[in-house]
């Protein structure tokens, strides 16, 4: 019963999030990285690039990111999470690096 109500909060925080991001969906672009291909070079190159950005930038890359994750990959309970507790982190002002980092190792090691 208990991993019952934890999956049932899980599954809540991501259609929040979902919501949150369909809401500004017009207005995104895609995620500049290829996700079915990840590579550690990739990932590296991306995260260089990426590690200024400002937090509504973030919040935006991060939503997109979690976007195409769930287009193209079957996310598992602890996958989507990081997904949500990223944005949440990125809305208290986290840095772009660790955030992305995160998530990017996190989808890598779930598609080796």
């Amino acid at each position: 019963i208990e991993s019952l109500k934890n999956c049932m909060v899980v599954c809540a925080l991501f259609i929040r999030l979902l919501i949150m991001c369909s809401i500004k969906k017009q207005e995104k672009q895609r995620f500049p990285l290829n996700l079915k291909n990840l590579d550690s070079k990739g990932i590296l190159a991306f995260l260089q690039e990426n590690e200024g950005l400002e937090k509504a930038q973030l919040q935006d890359l991060v939503a997109n990111f979690a976007l195409q994750s769930v287009e193209n990959q079957n996310l598992s309970e602890k996958e989507l999470e990081f997904f949500y507790e990223a944005y949440e982190l990125v809305r208290l002002n986290s840095k772009a690096g660790p955030v992305l980092a995160t998530l990017l190792l996190t989808l890598y090691e779930s598609g080796k």
